[in-house]
């Protein structure tokens, strides 16, 4: 209606006919000079300036609606602030709108004008801190935002800006001040889940940084905000991991007693439980694990996960007997599980078969000194269960006695553990098997089970790796020179990948049949079986001599890029040289441990034939 006014004054006034020469602004500025103090003139200027807004043309509609805003008197000033204020938001000259919508407030005298104007007076004010915001200003966000939450504390943006202040905060990793602006928060916005999220959203900042502390005071002050029970499991982490156990301790016990019927309260009372085992409370750890479980289930912790930690609470109380009856429950929890529930019934197997084995050796020992005439077979045979199901359900085929059963449950343990870690990629070292392997090969020769088959399980497990070697070069088969056909596109590409794949198979290869060969030395001293061990190791030493030269002669018959140039062809054939002298040196090494051995001139002889080079050809092959 407003607008229609304006257009109305000005259809009886001078302003008609400078509008229809297209120069309206103009036109009304002239008349607004002439009659300054007449609102006629003032709406037409007001109307010029909506028609500039219109049009684009913002900063000459902002000038307009300056000039009507500044004047004395009048009843129109509020309606041009409220103008510019709008026409300086679509500038994004936030500050600015701020200062007009608090002068068109100023101008009225309408309460629910008023408040609407003081409103659109505090959007501006956060947008601009906004903009620092966007900028990664972050002091400067936070205290513009600070700022807007205090000068508009009863509009609806106050909370908004608190929000975004306690995000900058956090952001500029100023922990102290965002604690603070959070309890502030916490005090405005009881109940509210966007309030509860903003503080989580900063908590899992600051837990990100290190600063678990902190984000247990946040995660306390979002249990304030919205009462769930899982910001008090949170929280109580946090604390733990800060070395704060009286706050986390805190935190579960609220947890327990306000929330029992909670899925959080279960894996509350274990958390209480860990921190009484840490404690060494023991029998107070041991009740909480028992009130864990009557508690229900729990997402975070499996029954098996509970049990194993309460046999480990009432083993160091010294009840062996109470916690081996405990063990055993947890691997029933977790029979037929998989992930973290299996693998805590397998550390429960291992704790069993760990309390079973003091007594084992004990009973060992005694038989060993001739005090006892037969075997402990009761106890071994507990063990051996325990043993068989922890490590893994593959222990078969041990029903030679107990004793080589035993044994057979060692080797196996000191294989898994071996080979896992070459089917892992790395590379260890044989002395990783000892502790098994030297008790398994003791075993063995106490039961009289030294000439079976299988009975040295170093040679064992060395044979296995040998044979890991070889299935690790055919499955990665050398580049055929003869196979290579130049015609197809991406040859040398294809034939590079295929000697790159070879390689690698190679020190592999290498690697295996060299932890091979120490355990083979291992056993040098063994009971009957050096003779065979020493045969084995020379076979070894010749396959991987044979192998790192044939990995020679591929580098040195590759072909050269056939697109290179000259220079760039003759460094090609100078890198591949020096690598096949990598080779050729690794290849004598494996000679020299067959000469050590043997000292033989046969071995010496075929020492000159793998390490003879052909000189023809050591620029590579053009193809």
């Amino acid at each position: 209606m407003k607008r229609e006014r304006w257009r109305c004054a000005a259809r009886f006034s001078p302003i008609e006919t400078a509008e229809r020469g297209g120069d309206l602004a103009a036109a009304a500025l002239r008349w607004f000079d002439d009659r300054p103090g007449d609102d006629e003139s003032r709406k037409a200027v007001l109307l010029a300036a909506e028609r500039l807004e219109s049009e684009g043309d913002l900063d000459r509609a902002l000038d307009l609606c300056f000039r009507v805003g500044q004047s004395e008197g009048g009843t129109l000033r509020g309606e041009a602030a409220v103008r510019a204020g709008k026409i300086a938001s679509a500038m994004k000259d936030y500050s600015a709108a701020e200062e007009w919508f608090l002068r068109a407030a100023d101008a009225t005298g309408d309460p629910a004008e008023r408040k609407g104007r003081i409103e659109r007076a505090a959007a501006g004010s956060f947008l601009h801190a906004r903009e620092a915001e966007e900028r990664e200003s972050w002091d400067e966000a936070a205290d513009r935002y600070a700022r807007t939450a205090s000068e508009y504390d009863s509009t609806s943006v106050a909370v908004d800006a608190i929000r975004a202040e306690l995000r900058c905060r956090t952001a500029g990793d100023d922990a102290e001040r965002a604690i603070a602006v959070a309890a502030a928060l916490s005090a405005r916005t009881a109940g509210d889940t966007l309030s509860a999220d903003a503080v989580r959203f900063a908590a899992a900042r600051f837990a990100e940084r290190g600063n678990h502390g902190e984000a247990g005071d946040l995660l306390q002050i979002a249990f304030s905000i919205a009462q769930r029970p899982a910001d008090l499991l949170a929280g109580a982490a946090e604390y733990e991991a800060a070395g704060a156990v009286p706050e986390a301790d805190g935190l579960l016990t609220e947890l327990t007693e306000r929330f029992a019927r909670h899925e959080a309260a279960a894996e509350g009372a274990f958390r209480l439980a860990m921190i009484r085992l840490k404690q060494e409370r023991y029998d107070e750890a041991a009740s909480w694990f028992d009130r864990s479980l009557a508690s229900g289930a729990s997402p975070g912790v499996s029954a098996a996960q509970v049990r194993f930690h309460e046999g480990e609470a009432r083993l160091a109380a010294g009840d062996s007997a109470a916690a081996a009856a405990v063990f055993h429950k947890a691997a029933a929890a977790g029979e037929g599980a998989t992930g973290r529930a299996e693998w805590y019934a397998a550390r429960a197997h291992f704790a069993a078969a760990a309390i079973a084995r003091g007594a084992l050796d004990r009973a060992i020992a005694a038989w060993r000194r001739g005090e006892r005439r037969e075997g402990p077979a009761d106890l071994l045979a507990s063990y051996v269960e325990d043993l068989r199901k922890g490590i893994a359900a593959r222990f078969e085929n041990i029903t030679t006695g107990p004793m080589i059963e035993l044994a057979g449950a060692l080797e196996l343990y000191g294989r898994t553990a071996h080979l896992r870690e070459w089917e892992r990629g790395n590379i260890p070292s044989a002395g990783l098997v000892e502790p098994y392997f030297s008790d398994a090969a003791a075993l063995y020769a106490s039961a009289g089970a030294t000439g079976r088959p299988g009975a040295n399980p170093y040679a064992s497990l060395a044979d296995t790796l040998v044979r890991f070697g070889e299935e690790e070069l055919e499955r990665n088969a050398p580049p055929a020179a003869a196979d290579i056909d130049t015609s197809v596109a991406g040859w040398f590409d294809a034939h590079s990948d295929a000697l790159s794949r070879r390689l690698l198979a190679t020190e592999r290869a290498d690697a295996l049949w060299s932890t091979a060969m120490e355990l083979y030395e291992m056993q040098e001293s063994g009971p009957a079986v050096t003779e065979w061990n020493g045969r084995a190791g020379v076979s070894v030493a010749l396959r991987g001599a044979e192998a790192n030269h044939a990995a020679a002669a591929l580098l040195r018959e590759a072909p050269l890029p056939p697109s290179a140039s000259e220079e760039e062809r003759r460094l090609y054939g100078d890198l591949l040289r020096e690598k096949a002298a990598s080779y050729e040196e690794r290849a004598a090494a494996w000679i020299e441990k067959i000469e050590e051995a043997t000292a033989g001139d046969a071995v010496r002889s075929l020492s000159q034939r793998l390490l003879s080079v052909e000189n023809g050809n050591g620029e590579g092959r053009e193809r």
